[in-house]
């Protein structure tokens, strides 16, 4: 059900540009083909075709988005933890409905802008990597609030119902 955890240099072996692999989302269930284009500290992918794009816009309840979510890059006899946002961006090569790229992240990516790891991606990697529970238990009260902000602004009801149970 979960992926491994690797870091953003094993995927970056893993996962060469012009390569293509599979996206599932965890909470959907729903998967769709992409192609990764780019990408330094994190993936630059695309979806293949005008049909992937159509599935990961409902997976986003037909919007484009921010919002991080938790996924499984499904690529021969592998599954890894990732996470993405679902919101184009820059320059796109393929024919496929998507105006640009989008962005896979995995442990120890970072962001261009920043070029430090975005909290949200952190949280949806260890999700996906059946990880976020166990974590749950060592989080400090500030980073359950935070934890807590994020789970609202990403509409992820499973972070949220983690940190606020009665063990935290």
């Amino acid at each position: 059900h979960y992926g491994d955890l690797i870091t953003w240099n094993e995927a970056n072996s893993a996962l060469p540009r012009y390569s293509s692999f599979t996206v599932l989302d965890l909470d959907t269930g729903q998967t769709f083909q992409v192609q990764r284009r780019a990408g330094s500290y994190h993936a630059d992918v695309q979806p293949l075709t005008n049909a992937d794009t159509k599935i990961m816009k409902e997976i986003y309840r037909g919007t484009w988005s921010w919002d991080r979510r938790a996924i499984l890059i499904l690529s021969e006899d592998n599954k890894y933890a990732g996470s993405m946002h679902g919101m184009p961006h820059g320059k796109g090569a393929l024919q496929n409905g998507f105006p640009g790229h989008f962005c896979i992240h995995f442990q120890d990516s970072i962001t261009h802008k920043s070029r430090k790891m975005d909290h949200a991606h952190s949280i949806m990697i260890k999700k996906a990597a059946g990880e976020w529970l166990d974590h749950t238990e060592k989080l400090s009260p500030a980073e359950i609030v935070d934890a807590t902000v994020l789970s609202i602004h990403q509409h992820d009801w499973f972070i949220l119902a983690s940190v606020l149970d009665d063990q935290n």
